[in-house]
């Protein structure tokens, strides 16, 4: 890790400055909040009761925030700051004195190297589903009035959801300890024939899902394409950027 010398931070690098003292910081802007496995929790961005709002404080996301009792207020530290502050140019000031950083002064700052990943390969051996497990899934989705209120407000309709086979996530506990539950399940699909493979993706339901891992949607292994029909012998493809529009257009 080598450093480069400047005398005016970037706001993105204050971010990342935060990101690297996450706990301390988000213990500073919610000191009524507490700790929940790898996140700070709180009720909001004015410190209440609750555990709505979470703050990532270690690992690759670490300093990244959502309150998913409202998403739209998530982003990261410095993002926090100025929301609990309500003045971006006043969290600016703060987080710099916080950092110790004075303008002018010539300070040298750390630069990280890239992580290195590696690559996913579209060879991956994909099994077929489990259409018993999967039934499951189905079955706890249909079961909530919620999850379903909020698909149908994304413009999905029952048969689309029985079509593409959605499903609720059962609980699931990884290494560190944070309980992951009730997030939108679909299986990945191919593009000879349209099968359903036993690999999943995931989507966040804002107030439903329980520590998702992002704010949007993940996927465990390599990323695959998702095909909503088998492709052969057709003249023209609709592309989409995200599936649920492939479950909005289909």
């Amino acid at each position: 890790m080598s450093g480069a010398t400047i005398t005016k931070v970037p706001v993105s690098q204050i971010a990342s400055l935060l990101a690297d003292r996450a706990l301390d910081v988000a213990k500073h802007l919610l000191p009524n909040g507490k700790q929940d496995g790898v996140e700070w929790v709180a009720g909001n961005i004015h410190g209440d009761d609750g555990n709505s709002l979470k703050v990532r404080i270690s690992g690759n996301k670490a300093g990244v925030w959502c309150d998913f009792a409202n998403p739209r207020d998530s982003g990261d530290l410095l993002e926090l700051w100025a929301a609990v502050c309500g003045s971006k140019a006043d969290a600016i000031k703060e987080a710099k004195e916080y950092l110790g950083i004075r303008d002018g002064e010539v300070i040298s700052l750390p630069i990280k190297k890239p992580e290195q990943r590696t690559p996913a390969f579209a060879s991956e051996v994909l099994r077929p589903l489990n259409e018993e497990f999967n039934a499951r899934l189905h079955k706890r989705l249909m079961e909530s009035p919620s999850a379903i209120k909020y698909l149908r407000g994304r413009g999905l309709s029952v048969e689309t959801i029985q079509r593409f086979k959605l499903g609720l996530s059962t609980p699931y506990t990884p290494k560190d300890g944070v309980t992951q539950e009730n997030a939108l399940v679909f299986p990945m699909t191919g593009r000879r024939n349209g099968e359903f493979f036993k690999k999943y993706g995931y989507y966040n339901i804002p107030g439903v899902t329980q520590n998702p891992v992002d704010k949007n949607g993940w996927m465990k292994g390599s990323p695959q394409c998702y095909y909503a029909d088998a492709v052969y012998s057709q003249r023209y493809m609709f592309v989409c950027e995200g599936i649920k529009d492939v479950w909005r257009h289909r």
